[in-house]
Formats: structure tokens, sequence, C-alpha cells
């Protein structure tokens, strides 16, 4: 690919954090993740002029996703999350930092802080978050006050992580956790806590997920307007390890 494709992207690293995904996944912060909103529909906003869907699960590509982080040449970053069939350079270099659309929140798979991070963003608990965590919390014993700061630092912690969570339904149509990525939320230099998810068309099904807005604050600024814009429903093959065709469009 020439240069001119991706002018953003500096480099691709892989960490050495996996998750193996079933199907369905949660992906926000601590609130976002709780097992209950697992299998639910996503609510859309109704009226007013801001338009946003609070996303409950969505459906993953099954199998082994690798975290990684993709590199700017200005310096800033974002979290990467892509299936182990995909390069995840390729995914950094010759989509996403290649693309306009980050910004854009009425596109499905783009999140904006108005759809997620509502508890990390402002303290936001629903109250049926209020009700888990009693549940969760119950047997527990109360605090001293002498705790009280520390665990106020806690809480600051807790609210600043960004989670990835596998779930599996059980026969008795629960859900249950089998695997996390946590990551920090360091990357995020704005007050838009942005990510985006990609999905392959065939199968509706994401093969990665990024965090961060490092690719959101360059298109606020202007400087990479000009390029094409993207709905983020790629197929897979476009960035697939093996020897798979290329689709039409590459």
């Amino acid at each position: 690919m020439a240069e001119a494709l991706a002018p953003r992207f500096a480099s691709y690293t892989r960490t050495t954090e996996s998750i193996h995904i079933k199907d369905l996944v949660l992906f926000g912060d601590t609130m976002d993740v709780k097992l209950h909103k697992a299998g639910k529909d996503p609510v859309k906003s109704q009226g007013g002029t801001i338009n946003y869907t609070l996303q409950s699960s969505t459906h993953a590509r099954p199998g082994v996703f690798h975290h990684g982080t993709v590199q700017l040449k200005k310096g800033s970053w974002f979290h990467l999350i892509h299936h182990e069939e995909v390069d995840g350079e390729a995914v950094g270099k010759f989509h996403l930092c290649s693309v306009s659309g980050h910004s854009y929140h009425k596109i499905e798979n783009v999140w904006s802080r108005y759809d997620w991070c509502h508890y990390r963003n402002w303290g936001s608990i629903g109250d049926d978050d209020e009700e888990d965590d009693d549940k969760e919390d119950e047997g527990e014993e109360d605090e001293d006050e002498e705790g009280d700061e520390d665990k106020e630092e806690e809480d600051l912690l807790l609210r600043s992580m960004i989670h990835l969570v596998a779930v599996d339904q059980m026969d008795d149509g629960k859900y249950t956790e089998i695997g996390r990525i946590t990551m920090d939320s360091d990357c995020i230099e704005g007050d838009w806590h942005y990510g985006a998810r990609l999905v392959d068309p065939s199968t509706q099904q994401a093969y990665a997920y990024i965090f961060g807005d490092a690719l959101v604050n360059d298109e606020l600024g202007d400087d990479y307007y000009k390029l094409p814009e993207s709905d983020f429903n790629v197929p897979l093959v476009d960035f697939a390890l093996v020897n798979m065709p290329r689709s039409p469009s590459r």
C-alpha cells in the first residue's frame, strides 16, 4: 500500500493478552459489562437532536482475540482487539488509519460518549446496575470511615478501566463470564470516549474492537476529513493472515 493511504499509522504492537470468545461480547466500562446486560436488545434514543444507541452485547466471530495497540505518528494511540485470523497491523494501517467515520456517532458500529461509558465519564449508574451491585455485594461488611479515602481512589480507578468480556449462556438461560481483557484509558486525550468495531457483512460478526479517541481527534481537527468514509462493515478476508480471496472492493 502507498504511504498516502495510511498517513497516520506508525506501528502496531501486540500485547500478551488474549481472550477466547464463543459469540456474545460485552464492551465498555465497569457498568457496561454487567452480566445482566448480555443478550438484551440495544436501546435507541427517542427524540432530541442527539441520536445514540445504548449497546448491550454484540456478536463476535468465535475464536481467540488478541489485544494490541496502534501508535500514530503524532504520538497518540488506541487499543485494538482483533480476531486471531486477521493481521492486526493491516487492520490498523490499511483501514482504521486510512478512513474517516470514527467520529460519526450515528454509525451503528461506532460508540460515542452518548452510547456507553456513562459510569466512566460521569459516574452514572442505572437502577438495574444498582440492584445488580446490591446482589453482588450481599454479605460484605460495611467499610470503616477510615477507608473512605482509599475507597474513593479505588472507585476512580474502577471507573477508568475499559473491559471486553466474553460471555456464554448456561442451560438455565443465565450468562456467565468466560474471559476478560481489561484496558486502561490513558489513550484518551479529549472528552469524547469513542470505540468502534469492524464487522464482516456476510456474517454480521465483529472481528475487531477499538477503544480510544486518537482517530476522532484527527477528524474533529480537520486533519483527515478528506479520507474516504467508512461504516466499518468490511469483509474479514481483506485482513486475513492466510491466503484467502480478497473482496472485489480492495
